[in-house]
């Protein structure tokens, strides 16, 4: 629970995508972790599905990254 708090309000005050993502990443794992200790079907499923946000959210760095250093 404590992880979704923390991530949930410092990720409101976050000026930056990086940062902005990173909060909601921490927000993510407290819901992946109460659906995981549920251990059910559902709570599995819940763990791949953030395995596959932490995956998309690596690729919104590269392109943020990417498009931040061509800018003029």
């Amino acid at each position: 629970m404590l992880t979704i708090l923390v991530g949930s309000f410092a990720g409101l005050e976050q000026k930056k995508l990086k940062s902005l993502l990173a909060y909601s990443s921490i927000s993510h794992m407290g819901y992946t972790l109460i659906a995981f200790c549920t251990g059910t079907f559902e709570g599995i499923q819940m763990l791949f599905c953030y395995l596959f946000f932490i995956y998309d959210c690596r690729i919104i760095y590269v392109v943020y990254s990417f498009i931040i250093t061509i800018e003029i």
